[in-house]
């Protein structure tokens, strides 16, 4: 049943939303979390849930220094959320390689492992045959790969249900099945959010639809 009320409205079930309506309800609030569909449905059920700001990191700055911080809650995360809910959400440290197949791209990725050494990171150029001994599936015709052995992995779905779970364990709502379709204004004042069930006062709304979030923020104005 959809509540009236709600300290924060969460729109989108995905990963995003799921750890949102996670940490809210660990900080005392009573958050609702609006999916259109089922909970992590989309996206967030099916990437390959790489933790893996190194690899996807082409200088030093804010981007990676988030990543990093990301992934350093994993290892804690992981069984806070297996004590909570029983579910393992399979998180691994088993680091990852990144292969190039030129020659010429050598120096670029010499230079990456480089600045990450010197950021206090684990990063390690390997020719082809240290390459196909770490990975013996990798193909044959690379010339070579990069090693991040601080990368690691989760299953994605078992996150967003754990995350889920403990949520609403913390007090937390999950309405499935429910698309916010638009926003209640008093003047200038966001008020609430009208849904296709019904409509449910808020005084804060966190939209977390992914490529869905375009048209719904469209109607706040952003």
């Amino acid at each position: 049943m959809l509540p009236r009320t709600a300290d924060v409205i969460i729109v989108g079930g995905g990963v995003i939303g799921c750890a949102t309506a996670f940490w809210l309800a660990k900080a005392g609030l009573a958050p609702l979390v609006l999916e259109r569909n089922q909970l992590g449905c989309e996206a967030s059920g099916e990437s390959a849930g790489m933790l893996a700001p190194q690899s996807e990191a082409d200088a030093a700055g804010s981007f990676l220094d988030f990543g990093l911080a990301g992934r350093r809650l994993f290892p804690s995360l992981a069984e806070e959320l297996k004590a909570s809910t029983g579910v393992d959400i399979e998180y691994r440290q088993i680091g990852i390689l990144v292969p190039f197949f030129r020659e010429a791209d050598l120096s670029a990725r010499v230079a990456r492992a480089r600045w990450q050494r010197e950021s206090g990171l684990s990063a390690e150029v390997l020719d082809r045959s240290d390459a196909l001994k770490a990975e013996p599936l990798l193909s044959d015709t690379i010339e070579g790969a990069i090693s991040f052995p601080e990368e690691a992995h989760v299953n994605s779905r078992a996150l967003v249900t754990a995350l889920a779970d403990a949520a609403g364990r913390l007090g937390a709502t999950f309405i499935t099945g429910c698309p916010a379709v638009g926003v209640i204004r008093r003047e200038d004042t966001l008020s609430g959010i009208r849904t296709a069930n019904g409509t449910v006062s808020t005084k804060t709304v966190v939209l977390a639809a992914g490529p869905w979030s375009g048209p719904f923020g469209d109607t706040l104005g952003l």
